[in-house]
């Protein structure tokens, strides 16, 4: 079952709930309520449809449990006290129409601010994920790179202690980045490709002379991001 089956067969489910709301409601009512039941039932009916569409508002990625749960307890949360509300309206029916009105409209407000807070989070969460993976795969690289140039060398080469030295740094390096370091970045992904490109046993003295300049450029990446 997808994804996407999942969450129709949970808003199915979750209809059960207000169906038998209704019958009770007019068992309990009938027909003839004031207007502040009225609005109050209305109001029910909204909390209950945001709470069905809160599954088509979670975020993707891994991490996103972490803002899936505080969206469910904001429109569980707002969609309960509507329901009191509305319980409260039925006992006391004939109560005012503008407090009806009044109490409904700020907890469908209160869950808005909560509610779109929580989006909003999960975008930030979700764009943080993205950098932080780019900035991994950028380190996975450049280690893959000088692992597989190190597998193409002799132990007993001097080159191979080098690729070594080269790949400890290299991989010892911060997974963080920011703008100072970009222009870095670049090169060090320019060198290890010139790198790939060399045939090794005609090219050693071209290929130490890239792996001093890589050591460089990561010796003055990880002076910035210290």
């Amino acid at each position: 079952m997808n994804i996407m089956t999942k969450k129709w067969s949970s808003v199915i489910i979750k209809l059960v709930f207000i169906i038998a709301f209704n019958i009770v409601f007019f068992e309990l009512k009938g027909f003839d309520n004031t207007p502040a039941v009225w609005v109050a039932y209305a109001f029910v009916h909204i909390s209950y449809l945001a709470l069905l569409l809160t599954p088509f508002c979670v975020p993707k990625g891994k991490d996103a449990d972490t803002v899936t749960y505080p969206l469910y307890f904001v429109s569980w949360f707002y969609f309960i006290l509507t329901l009191i509300a509305c319980g409260v309206f039925m006992y006391f029916d004939e109560t005012p129409t503008n407090y009806s009105v009044i109490t409904n409209v700020l907890l469908t407000a209160l869950f808005l601010i909560l509610f779109l807070s929580q989006v909003i989070l999960g975008q930030r969460t979700q764009n943080g994920e993205g950098e932080r993976a780019k900035k991994v795969a950028f380190i996975d690289n450049c280690c893959r790179s000088l692992e597989l140039l190190k597998n193409d060398l002799d132990p007993s080469d001097d080159l191979y202690l080098k690729v070594a030295d080269a790949y400890d740094l290299v991989h010892s390096s911060p997974i963080r980045s920011n703008d100072s370091v970009v222009d870095l970045e670049n090169e060090a992904a320019s060198i290890l490709r010139n790198m790939r490109s060399l045939d090794l046993p005609q090219a050693k003295d071209r290929l130490s002379t890239l792996l001093d300049k890589l050591i460089k450029v990561f010796k003055e990446r990880n002076t910035l991001l210290k």
